[in-house]
């Protein structure tokens, strides 16, 4: 039970020496118990962007394994890598066979290295309709739980949101009620999109949002979603509508 859990992790911090650091890395709400250290300033909450490599240590990383790298191939390694180890770990190989060179294509590598880890620890392991659904809500920019629905047309979708989002691994709440992919899984599942399903596939899905847009009174989503479905006649009666409304602010790309 509970109770059990902080008497567990209570007696674990206890018997840490000092110069020891305890990092729990958990996907569930903090445990009761050690929300006592939390309060004395004892305990600090991380995210996953405090795991990423900063400028400072990716130069270091490449020095100590005998690579040293200038700023454009810095800027580079960071652009492909997103700053994960697995990353950094992909190029470093990758200069071990080249020469010691860089090159554009191990820059492709390291991000394909990455995508198959997330293939293999992540997303082969979801169910079909799971997959469908990262995929296709992951087109969108902002997701709240009646557009989710709409998409996934699945009475289990509550399941599915609350499972991710319990995780913090691919979702992050931006406001209440509406989340959106971090980064990193959002170019993942591009990268599984494309793999997976065709053009005119994925357009009629931009479509499908679109008409949810529409028919909540969102006009301005709706030309959006329209324009990146390439749905062009539907985004022209909209936009006219729109001219006459001098107020709304639209980025009219």
């Amino acid at each position: 039970n509970v109770r059990n859990k902080d008497a567990f992790q209570f007696s674990i911090i206890d018997e840490m020496f000092d110069e020891y650091k305890l990092i729990l890395i958990s996907r569930s709400v903090l445990p009761s118990g050690l929300k006592y250290f939390l309060v004395k300033r004892e305990l600090e909450i991380i995210s996953y962007m405090d795991l990423l490599f900063n400028d400072e240590e990716i130069v270091d990383y490449f020095k100590v394994n005998g690579f040293d790298i200038d700023d454009n191939n810095l800027e580079k390694i960071k652009k492909n890598t997103g700053c994960w180890v697995i990353g950094l770990n992909a190029i470093l190989g990758a200069l071990k066979v080249n020469n010691n060179e860089f090159n554009e294509q191990m820059y492709m590598d390291s991000i394909l290295n990455a995508y198959e880890f997330l293939d293999y620890k992540i997303f082969e392991k979801l169910d079909d309709n799971i997959k469908d659904f990262l995929i296709k809500t992951s087109l969108l920019d902002e997701i709240d739980i009646g557009i989710a629905r709409f998409i996934a047309e699945d009475k289990g979708l509550e399941n599915i949101f609350d499972r991710f989002l319990e995780r913090e691994s691919f979702l992050i709440k931006i406001r209440p009620g509406v989340y959106k992919y971090v980064n990193y899984a959002k170019k993942y599942l591009k990268y599984k999109r494309e793999k997976m399903y065709s053009k005119d596939e994925i357009n009629k899905v931009y479509k499908k949002i679109a008409e949810y847009y529409l028919k909540n009174n969102e006009d301005s989503r709706a030309v959006d979603y329209y324009c990146k479905g390439e749905c062009y006649k539907e985004a022209v009666p909209i936009l006219e509508k729109l001219s006459y409304d001098s107020y709304i602010n639209l980025n009219l790309k």
